[in-house]
């Protein structure tokens, strides 16, 4: 699937769909929370939190060099790797 692109490409698809998937799970959690009502008070809230987890989220996968492992020869290690940076 990405064998035709670069490695710098594969890099910022990783991270886009991570900054995506990430933004969804904060709002949905925030949803659950607020009995899918929330109040406009708590929207700059959502935003904030949103940023925040996007850049701690990408900040610990880019040091742990999560974006340049193999997923062709992905192992245990590997697995771990990414259960640890992500707790």
């Amino acid at each position: 699937m990405f064998s035709g692109f670069t490695n710098f490409q594969r890099t910022l698809f990783f991270i886009f769909m991570d900054v995506v998937l990430t933004s969804i799970s904060v709002y949905v959690s925030f949803l659950l929370r607020f009995d899918f009502d929330i109040d406009k008070q708590y929207l700059d809230d959502i935003i904030y939190m949103i940023s925040f987890m996007n850049v701690i989220k990408i900040a610990f996968f880019y040091t742990g060099s999560v974006y340049k492992i193999s997923w062709r020869y992905f192992s245990f290690k590997d697995s771990i790797t990414i259960v640890y940076l992500s707790i």
